[in-house]
């Protein structure tokens, strides 16, 4: 089966969406675009915004709410997207003040 990758768009230059698409597809993978809004940080350490770094975990998708507009079509794709998974959405700006989120945090959990 193909997998599907998400990919970010916000400002980025729509040559620089259109061949890392590409270069996805290429690769035999399907690529869905999800809002990436990190710029109204504070700094450039801070990770609010950066929604494709959700962690995946028994059957359970977790993935950021961060309490602005973005967050509901986000939790709207990615349940789309994992349709055999629960999405469960986790109030993350501490950790993305820090410029961490989900999956970072979770590394060290043992199974």
């Amino acid at each position: 089966s193909i997998l599907s990758l998400l990919i970010l768009h916000g400002r980025e230059k729509r040559w620089f969406i259109g061949a890392f698409d590409a270069a996805v597809r290429k690769m035999g993978l399907d690529c869905v675009q999800i809002p990436y809004n990190v710029y109204g940080n504070k700094s450039d350490g801070q990770a609010n915004g950066c929604y494709s770094n959700y962690l995946q975990m028994n059957g359970v998708i977790f993935v950021l709410f961060l309490n602005i507009k973005e967050d509901a079509e986000v939790i709207k794709k990615i349940e789309s997207i994992f349709t055999k998974f629960t999405v469960t959405a986790v109030e993350s700006n501490a950790i993305a003040n820090d410029g961490r989120v989900l999956n970072c945090i979770a590394w060290n959990i043992k199974t």
